[in-house]
């Protein structure tokens, strides 16, 4: 399957779930307005694994909120709740990025520098 097809796949769910992706310049889930952005100048594969994540988000984010409050979906602070958050956001994730078949070394990399730099922070 094309990588575009895949980013269609990844529209079309987002729409179920009542979110809309948009072009921005970082890649986020914004529950208030039901809208996840997308840095549109990254490569099309490493869109498809940021949207499947901020999908997680959107996903995990009312779970989120009544488990371990609000703050954990700021995720600037890097405390355990913004750490939980990322967890279940990168699990849910890590399904979707499977069913789409684009889960190898290279998405993992990628996702393991992204944990890491949550640590650093």
């Amino acid at each position: 399957m094309a990588l575009s097809r895949k980013l269609a796949r990844l529209e079309k769910y987002a729409t179920a779930i009542g979110y809309k992706i948009i072009p921005g310049k970082e890649n986020a889930c914004i529950p208030e307005s039901k809208v996840i952005t997308v840095n549109t100048r990254q490569k099309v594969i490493k869109r498809i694994w940021m949207i499947a994540h901020e999908i997680g988000h959107a996903v995990t984010i009312k779970k989120c909120i009544k488990e371990i409050g609000r703050r954990a979906l700021t995720g600037a602070n890097h405390e355990w709740p913004a750490l939980e958050a990322e967890l279940r956001a990168w699990r849910v994730t890590d399904k979707i990025i499977r069913t789409l078949k684009v889960y190898d070394e290279a998405y993992l990399k990628y996702k393991h520098s992204c944990i890491r730099s949550y640590y650093r922070s």
